[in-house]
């Protein structure tokens, strides 16, 4: 016996055909949609201070990322940046 799903051709596949991966309780998918857009949120939210910084940094007496991190250091905020816009992406995809 095989443990594969039996396709339209007739084929027996190892797979599992999509279709069965959707199968979710509506309750659970609301959950998985409110947890992604959450993270999602979250995602910005980790972003926007960076993102407002930069332009801040051309006013007098606000110390720049430079100033903060130094050269070598920027890496850090551009670092934070892109994980939170990854962040956000995987919590805003599909919706």
């Amino acid at each position: 016996p095989s443990t594969g799903c039996m396709h339209r051709a007739g084929r027996i596949s190892t797979y599992p055909s999509r279709a069965s991966g959707m199968n979710i309780d509506p309750s659970h998918r609301l959950l998985r949609r409110r947890t992604r857009r959450a993270l999602g949120w979250l995602g910005l939210a980790i972003v926007a201070p960076i993102v407002v910084w930069l332009p801040l940094g051309f006013v007098p007496g606000i110390p720049d990322m430079i100033d903060v991190f130094g050269i070598e250091g920027l890496r850090t905020p551009a670092g934070v940046a892109v994980g939170g816009l990854m962040l956000a992406a995987i919590g805003f995809h599909d919706m």
